[in-house]
């Protein structure tokens, strides 16, 4: 069953009650129960059936107006249901069966019976646009609840991770022979950053980066950078 929006449901009822008006009030119309009762079940279905079948309820609604006599009164619930569609051409349809259904009235009646078709459809096209806005400021809504969460799960990650605990560099004669800028290029290494990562802390192009590396590797006879995560930690291996 799809979801209605209570502007439209209640724009339907202020629509049949505006036929009902017209009935009573126009000499021209007599409340017919057959016309009543089809406008009732329009109003119901569109009200309950599922996107795709909406414009059928709606083209049903347009064909009573222009072929039955006694439903002309419920011209303003036409309009509404009409306005109700996301297509502009069937929103815009109603008014060539209206014209049909006011031809054989009286001018008064047939005037008095235009505003109000004017009136509900005017109301259907607000409450559309009031809908629409709603569902749009609710999905920006969730969007950002999402993202908030989304961080305060970031920051509790980057906070654990604060808080562990940071094994301690190895002694001085880890790092002996290298220059101050090799040393700092090592321990974003031993954190297990890559060359393209040690290049953005560090503000220097991911070659020359790789420069140092190498040179370190090469100062401190090591083959890859597990040995040198060891090095950082453990200092050099000493021979027995």
């Amino acid at each position: 069953m799809a979801a209605m929006p209570v502007d439209r449901t209640m724009n339907h009822a202020v629509a049949l009650t505006l036929g009902i008006a017209a009935q009573l009030l126009s000499p021209a119309l007599e409340p017919y129960a057959p016309a009543f009762l089809a406008a009732l079940c329009l109003a119901c279905l569109l009200d309950l059936a599922r996107p795709r079948w909406r414009d059928a309820v709606t083209a049903a609604a347009l064909a009573l107006l222009a072929l039955w006599g006694p439903f002309a009164a419920f011209g303003p619930l036409v309009a509404a249901l009409a306005a109700s569609s996301r297509r502009r051409w069937v929103r815009l349809a109603w008014l060539a069966p209206a014209a049909v259904s006011l031809a054989p009235m009286g001018p008064t009646a047939a005037a008095g019976l235009a505003l109000l078709e004017a009136v509900a459809f005017t109301l259907a096209v607000r409450s559309e646009a009031s809908a629409a806005e709603r569902v749009a400021l609710t999905a920006l809504r969730d969007g950002l609840r999402e993202r908030v969460i989304a961080l305060g799960e970031e920051n509790t990650a980057l906070a654990d991770e604060a808080a562990r605990p940071v094994a301690a560099p190895a002694a001085e004669a880890a790092l002996e022979g290298l220059t101050d800028r090799e040393r700092s290029v090592l321990a974003l290494v031993a954190e297990g950053l890559d060359n393209r990562e040690v290049a953005g802390r560090l503000y220097l192009s991911e070659g020359t980066v790789r420069n140092h590396v190498s040179a370190i590797l090469r100062k401190k006879e090591l083959r890859n950078r597990a040995q040198l995560v060891s090095l950082y930690y453990r200092g050099p291996v000493v021979a027995p």
